[in-house]
């Protein structure tokens, strides 16, 4: 999956960030960074709210990449 990035106004010495950028992320990527929202990390993600929440991003990830790819 590629998301286009736009950045403009950056001044010295972050100047180099502005433009047009195209980026790419992985299922994998998604999915690590709907579990850590909200959290410090993975590992404290699942050991608060469980192994549940993991499988269930996994799944919703998974059943977006396949309606939206083909």
């Amino acid at each position: 999956m590629a998301v286009t990035v736009t950045a403009k106004k950056f001044k010295k010495p972050f100047s180099k960030l502005n433009g047009t950028k195209i980026l790419g992320a992985t299922q994998a990527d998604i999915v690590r960074l709907l579990l850590v929202v909200g959290y410090p990390s993975r590992r404290k993600a699942v050991k608060l709210v469980g192994r549940w929440r993991e499988r269930m991003l996994v799944a919703m990830a998974t059943g977006y990449f396949e309606k939206t790819c083909k």
